[in-house]
């Protein structure tokens, strides 16, 4: 059951991080160093809000996924 969720959760992770990496090629190439700082600073906080919004919707909607 762990292999279950735990391999579609790292691969999600893994095309995160790789539209992270290819996002800031693109930023740094073609829009300087200032864009990459404002990337550098939003990453993290978008992060969090899928975080805190994961936390509320486990806690406050009971839903059950059958799958």
């Amino acid at each position: 059951m762990i292999l279950k969720y735990s391999i579609p959760a790292a691969i999600s992770l893994l095309i995160t991080a790789i539209y992270n990496i290819v996002d800031r090629i693109f930023v740094g190439n073609f829009n300087g160093t200032s864009a990459l700082a404002g990337l550098s600073i939003c990453f993290p906080l978008s992060y969090m809000m899928m975080a805190l919004k994961t936390i509320k919707t486990k806690l406050f909607v009971r839903s059950h996924v059958f799958i």
